[in-house]
């Protein structure tokens, strides 16, 4: 299955609200990328509580070829850090299809804003009894983001962007797990090393 072959003109923009200053980056088919105000919730939360009327477009660029989008759009997610920076409303990592990126660690940064995003926010019976379910009677059973289902899947990076993402990788903050002694993030620092590697553990 070819994940571009349903591939509509697909605008990335960068939203800025000018009060507060906060940022999001995102993507929209619709025809004025102006008019759209944006669609992630922390952000939908964050212009109602400060005003809608408020909001600047900093940027937009229409693509027509979807591995484009993609690569560009989670290349810039990694160079501006979108979710872990306080300077973006982003929870996910934008990759110009809507659906995020596949097997992403959640960081208490991303925890914290769905928090916000989510708080006072009530579900029917209904939907908490399906989202509680387990096996085909759940919501996201049988759906599948790995293989040729992934966004990912037979992109190359040509060399400006590999180099742009070297870069954003050697600014990242790491550190050394004493047991294992592997250079991790710390996001699976606290994940996988430390007090929970698995040399220490076995």
């Amino acid at each position: 299955m070819n994940i571009y072959s349903e591939f509509k003109p697909t605008y990335l923009y960068i939203k800025k609200h000018s009060v507060t200053g906060l940022l999001y980056f995102g993507k929209t088919y619709k025809a004025d990328p102006i008019a759209y105000n944006g669609s992630g919730m922390h952000w939908q939360r964050h212009i109602a509580k400060h005003g809608v009327e408020h909001i600047e477009t900093v940027w937009y660029c229409l693509f027509t070829n979807q591995e484009e989008c993609t690569k560009f759009a989670l290349m810039f997610s990694e160079l501006h850090n979108i979710v872990k920076s306080p300077l973006w409303a982003n929870m996910i990592y934008e990759n110009g299809m809507g659906n995020g990126t596949p097997g992403r660690i959640c960081t208490e940064e991303t925890k914290h804003k769905i928090r916000l995003a989510n708080s006072g926010k009530q579900f029917s019976d209904d939907v908490n009894k399906r989202k509680g379910s387990s096996g085909d009677k759940n919501g996201m059973f049988g759906v599948r983001r790995f293989g040729e289902m992934s966004p990912h899947y037979g992109i190359k990076h040509n060399e400006e962007t590999i180099n742009k993402l070297r870069i954003a990788a050697s600014n990242r903050i790491t550190s050394t797990c004493p047991h294992c002694y592997k250079v991790v993030d710390p996001a699976n620092a606290k994940r996988w090393h430390f007090d929970k590697c698995k040399l220490l553990l076995t």
